[in-house]
């Protein structure tokens, strides 16, 4: 017979000896509990084995070659060491050809990273330009809106150094990963926007009132904001694509997803480009009322208003990381929607001490005890165990007692895993954000 520790070989010629017992073969071959209704068992000492050949081929049908069910293997594996904190895997006896697949695609880890790279690319564009503009006019607005602009990219490559340290695989150190070094880096971004772009902004439009000057050239100043307005627009209009994408995937509206979803990138990169574009605006109206009026003091009301701007999209940036650092919960009506799903399952007598919380973007963990209904548990139990159940009727030695009783309990505990790997699966399909799923039986 085939020893659990081999390595599986496909296509070796097989004996009529060479099975497998039932809960063995469902965890060597990965198969389901239908993968194995459709095969004929074999009777050997009250217990049901299967022929290693008819395994072999219901193993290929579920996984539709050998390369995807080693691949899968694989996968479960790594799954498997990291639950036990065990991260070293150069031991693993695998073909190299098939790599070591991860437990997810850090490559598509990305949420954010699309409009922070956008978003730098157009500051700097601005920035020069509107660097150009104020040279040539000397406009408290336009400077303020320059100032804008250096915080903006300065804080946009602050953002792309966050997902990139975020992306780091997880070790022993940091078993859940390192997503929430993205939220570090977003509020050292969100200090920087409102002491460099809210107080210099605000402070350059004070000493414009106490100290008017002239606006010069006039026409470019115009010109450019207006270049800025369509550059910064084209990065808004990315970042709120991103937005509500990442907003449908949660299964949120685009202000819960705002105010109360785990990404803090998108979102930062949104609010600072829309008071990019609105801040185009209200320099560009300051700026021509003061050529209209001759009056520099408007040009100045103009910079403290965008300083002003700047500081209140600060605070908000500042306090959702703030609150993603510490650990925020999921939306208690989420929450409560996967208690009702599991307390309605027939298999759950009650749920207790359900915590659910953010720890990276798209990424968040739930805890929860579970108390199985026994009389459930147990019926399915002895379905997966019928056949040896049915010769008690008969009578028996002590020994062949023991092993029915035996075989009853080891299709028990793979009831139990298999319940449990169900309901796990039921609140990945309920919120999708979810990568660690504790459940504790009572």
């Amino acid at each position: 017979r085939t020893s659990p520790g081999e390595p599986i070989q496909f296509g070796l010629p097989r004996g009529e000896g060479d099975t497998m017992p039932k809960v063995v073969a469902k965890r060597r071959y990965l198969l389901l509990e239908e993968d194995l209704t459709r095969l004929k068992p074999v009777p050997h000492e009250n217990k049901i084995v299967y022929n290693v050949e008819d395994l072999e081929r219901a193993c290929l049908r579920r996984w539709g070659s050998e390369k995807e069910f080693r691949r899968e293997q694989l996968r479960r594996e790594i799954r498997r060491r990291r639950r036990v904190n065990r991260y070293d895997l150069s031991d693993l006896p695998w073909d190299p050809a098939l790599g070591r697949v991860p437990v997810y695609d850090a490559s598509a880890d990305v949420v954010g990273r699309r409009a922070v790279h956008t978003a730098i690319a157009t500051n700097g564009i601005v920035l020069v330009s509107k660097l150009v503009a104020f040279v040539y006019t000397g406009s408290a607005s336009v400077l303020s809106e320059c100032v804008h602009s250096i915080a903006d990219f300065g804080n946009q490559c602050l953002l792309a150094v966050g997902i990139a340290q975020s992306l780091r695989e997880a070790d022993a150190s940091h078993p859940y990963g390192y997503a929430t070094d993205r939220y570090v880096w977003s509020l050292i971004s969100g200090v920087g926007i409102f002491f460099l772009g809210c107080g210099v902004s605000v402070y350059h439009g004070i000493s414009g009132l106490l100290q008017p000057h002239e606006i010069e050239n006039f026409q470019i100043g115009i010109a450019v904001l207006g270049i800025a307005f369509l550059v910064e627009g084209y990065s808004f209009w990315i970042a709120m694509k991103e937005c509500r994408m990442e907003a449908k995937k949660a299964n949120l509206t685009l202000r819960e997803y705002i105010l109360e979803g785990s990404d803090a990138m998108n979102v930062a990169v949104l609010m600072e480009d829309g008071v990019a574009v609105g801040g185009c605006g209200i320099a560009a109206s300051c700026l021509y009322a003061s050529q209209l009026t001759g009056n520099s003091m408007f040009d100045s009301f103009g910079s403290i208003a965008i300083g002003s701007l700047l500081g209140f999209v600060a605070i908000i940036l500042i306090r959702k990381n703030r609150n993603l650092l510490v650990g925020s919960a999921l939306p208690e009506k989420r929450i409560s929607r996967v208690v009702e799903l599991l307390e309605n399952d027939p298999v759950v007598s009650s749920v207790h001490d359900v915590k659910a919380i953010i720890i990276g973007a798209d990424r968040g963990r739930f805890k929860a005890e579970i108390n199985f209904d026994a009389k459930t548990l147990a019926r399915r139990s002895i379905q997966r165990c019928k056949r040896s159940l049915q010769t008690l009727q008969s009578n028996l030695s002590a020994t062949e007692v023991e092993n029915v009783m035996l075989t009853y309990s080891t299709e028990m505990l793979a009831q139990i895993g298999d319940e449990v790997d169900r309901l796990e699966g039921m609140i990945r399909r309920e919120l999708p954000e979810i990568r660690h799923v504790d459940l504790e039986i009572l």
